[in-house]
């Protein structure tokens, strides 16, 4: 598969209209993605979300699943500052294989978020997700399934994508699962911009839920 030019490889693959065609784009970028995300500003998003386990999940308190877990930049982060009870999943095999080679996570596997995970009930202490809800390739009830696999009290912490007018879908679904009493919201940022639109930006949100 050609890959366009390291500043058009965001958009290139969230402009993918399949999981199998997303799954694609990611196993043929997982080599430079690190390096390209580097140049054009994407670790903005890692940074961010490092800092909310920083300060919301103590060290030491359980196994945390990293949603979407890539190459493993967010346990690069967190590992040094005791968060280091991690487990990974991610749609491209490619990017699990680079992060297997850090050697940093206890366990990665590929799942499919929006699809049943392969875990059992109440499997993790906290679960964390990195920009990877973006509706055209993840629908929202994978929220229920992180839910499912994580215990009461545990914390869902996550960036979502492409907010529009302070509106999403996502939103709608979170709402709905509060008011269902399956978790409790702790902290949500405002809509902040997160890099050129022109290259494959767009307005998010991150937010901290405790499971109910």
């Amino acid at each position: 598969m050609t890959k366009p030019d390291p500043k058009d490889r965001l958009r290139w693959v969230h402009d993918a209209k399949t999981v199998d065609e997303l799954t694609e784009r990611y196993d043929a970028w997982a080599e430079d993605y690190e390096e390209d995300l580097t140049m054009y500003g994407g670790k903005r998003m890692t940074n961010i979300m490092s800092d909310l386990v920083q300060r919301h999940i103590n060290p030491g308190t359980g196994t945390i699943l990293d949603a979407g877990a890539g190459t493993g930049k967010l346990g690069d982060l967190i590992i040094p500052f005791g968060h280091n009870d991690l487990i990974g999943i991610d749609i491209s095999e490619n990017m699990l294989k680079l992060a297997r080679k850090k050697g940093t996570y206890k366990h990665l596997e590929k799942m499919i978020l929006g699809e049943d995970l392969n875990f059992e009930t109440n499997t993790f202490s906290h679960f964390v997700a990195t920009v990877v809800f973006r509706e055209i390739h993840i629908p929202s009830k994978a929220f229920d399934e992180l839910i499912r696999v994580t215990k009461p009290g545990g914390l869902g912490i996550f960036v979502i994508c492409d907010i529009i007018n302070g509106a999403s879908p996502y939103i709608d679904k979170q709402n709905a699962l509060e008011k269902e009493g399956k978790w409790k919201l702790i902290e949500a940022s405002d809509p902040f911009a997160g890099g050129d639109l022109k290259h494959g930006g767009g307005v998010y949100g991150s937010f901290v839920y405790q499971i109910t």
